[in-house]
């Protein structure tokens, strides 16, 4: 078995050119985060792209960069996202000129990755009997923890350099911004989930969440071993599980060595929580499950989840999936998706005068006549009736009817509810789900809906549901501007709800337009992702 030899990289100088092809060499990290602030201080769209190589046949994100509005200041996060020939031709590329090492001989600087590796090989090889495998540790976050097996370097042979030793290069590894910790409520008794904005509630019992990656995949594993059902289909989702968490890297630099090197890095830790995620989402079900996503308060974002979790389960689970706007009166989901040009568009009012003929399970691609395919969102819309009054025309014997019928040709279904908790198709709705979803915005109004809402599901007996549920917080303002802070809205909704997570403010998302889930930034899409497998984790 090969030795393992330690050694610290850091990059020496970067070179940062600018879309008007302007070039600009600087020696540390922190001097790349000066010169991408002033950039982004000019940048009119908001995000700045940047390349490590343009010239790439798969151009991929290294970070994106992003100005909080109250200190102004940049932050990296660390992400690997395919971007459009658009953003390519205005990305910023970053590339690394020169790389320091350092022994106790000293510290080396090489022109190239590939030069220092080899020199460190050599320089390790002197000390050992046989090829030392090499670990690089690194202040540049990109490279640390790296290992690189002797065989895969370039020369094993080559004699140490000859390089006069000089001080390695500063890197500093700025971190992703984290979201602030709730503090945990203290047991108390409120009587309603309302005054909870301005009073402590007892917490509910509720599983604890995976807090680690580890921790994450070990829950995948487990899930379906603890359930009654099918042992072949638990066998089929723990393998596959597992062979995404095994597979070498594809992404970031690990995955650029493995491509050009032929290593077999295993994955970082952001790849590494990537895939857990996937993975959940992709698990296998028992049978078809309904998703309600509820909140009193209208624009409190329910229809924006609604649609943005179908894309994520289209895109990543694939399959036969609805989302069904079901509001008692008119929905406005049918702006919010695609709609193809000169068609005639029927709702669920139609569905429901026609619904009886597909008793006969041959007439099945008739539905098709009934829904909205969504394009490379990959699941199907049933837009709501558009007769805009105060009557009820879907009650909850319509939606129940509609129901029995509909999930006998769906995977998935994820129900966008309307906006009174009295109302028949309310409570049809959320009786039918397997589980819920709360959807909420950092704003008093829609917190103090969505606290309103809980209270509902309490009194009409849910108290359980509730207890599985996820609560989902999408800024729709910056956090300077909002009314409630994202760490209060996490805190309010903690005590009542399995899990919550946040989707960060993202100017592409605005309220009442088409929603263009690849126009949405990495950040963005990676958050629905992890709000996805959160969700997938309630249901079996």
């Amino acid at each position: 078995m090969s030795a393992l030899h330690n050694i610290t990289l850091n990059p020496a100088s970067y070179e940062l050119e600018s879309r008007d092809g302007t070039t600009i060499t600087v020696d540390s990290i922190s001097s790349v985060l000066r010169v991408l602030r002033t950039h982004k201080r000019n940048n009119q769209n908001g995000t700045l792209h940047l390349l490590m190589d343009r010239n790439a046949d798969v151009p991929w994100t290294v970070s994106a960069w992003t100005v909080a509005l109250d200190n102004d200041t940049v932050t990296l996060q660390a992400a690997q996202t395919k971007i459009t020939p658009t953003q390519r031709r205005q990305a910023i590329t970053l590339r690394v000129t020169s790389y320091a090492f350092g022994t106790e001989l000293g510290s080396y600087k090489f022109d190239t990755f590939e030069e220092a590796i080899t020199a460190s090989h050599g320089i390790a090889a002197t000390a050992e009997a046989t090829a030392p495998d090499l670990l690089i540790t690194s202040d540049f976050e990109a490279l640390d923890g790296i290992q690189i097996p002797a065989q895969k370097v370039l020369t094993p042979e080559a004699p140490a350099p000859a390089s006069t030793p000089t001080e390695a290069a500063e890197a500093v590894s700025p971190a992703e911004p984290v979201e602030p910790a709730a503090e945990p409520a203290p047991v108390s008794a409120p009587a309603t989930a309302a005054q909870h904005s301005h009073a402590v509630a007892p917490v509910a019992p509720v599983k604890s969440a995976p807090t680690t990656v580890e921790h994450e995949a070990d829950t995948i594993s487990e899930e379906s071993s603890s359930q009654p059902e099918s042992a072949a289909r638990a066998f089929a989702t723990r393998a596959e599980t597992k062979s995404q968490m095994i597979a070498p890297a594809q992404e970031g630099l690990r995955g650029t060595l493995n491509r050009t090197l032929h290593t077999r890095l295993t994955p970082g830790a952001h790849e590494r929580l990537l895939r857990t995620s996937r993975a959940t989402v992709q698990k296998s079900l028992s049978e078809h499950r309904a998703i309600a996503v509820p909140n009193v308060k209208g624009g409190a974002t329910k229809t924006t989840l609604s649609y943005c979790l179908g894309a994520v389960l289209g895109r990543v689970r694939g399959g036969n999936i609805l989302v069904w706007d079901n509001n008692e009166n008119a929905g406005n989901m049918l702006a919010r998706g695609i709609v193809p040009q000169g068609i005639n568009v029927k709702t669920a009012i139609d569905l429901f005068r026609d619904i009886d003929q597909f008793e006969n399970a041959e007439l099945s691609h008739k539905l098709k006549q009934y829904v909205l395919s969504q394009g490379d969102n990959r699941f199907y819309m049933l837009p709501s009736q558009d007769q805009g009054s105060d009557k009820q025309v879907i009650d909850g014997r319509a939606f129940d009817r509609m129901y029995e019928i509909l999930h006998r040709f769906y995977d998935l279904i994820v129900v966008d509810t309307g906006n009174a908790s009295n109302a028949g198709t309310w409570k049809a709705s959320v009786q039918t789900a397997d589980e819920l979803v709360i959807a909420t915005a950092n704003k008093s109004d829609a917190m103090a809906g969505a606290m309103t809402t809980i209270d509902a599901l309490r009194a009409q007996g849910h108290a359980d549901k509730l207890a599985n549920s996820v609560a989902v917080i999408t800024e729709l303002l910056p956090r300077a501007e909002a009314t409630r802070s994202t760490s209060e809205c996490i805190t309010d909704l903690e005590p009542w709800v399995r899990e919550v997570k946040v989707i960060p403010y993202d100017k592409q998302l605005p309220a009442g337009e088409m929603i263009n889930f690849d126009a949405l930034s990495p950040k963005t899409q990676e958050a629905y992702l992890h709000a996805g497998a959160a969700i997938m984790n309630g249901l079996s």
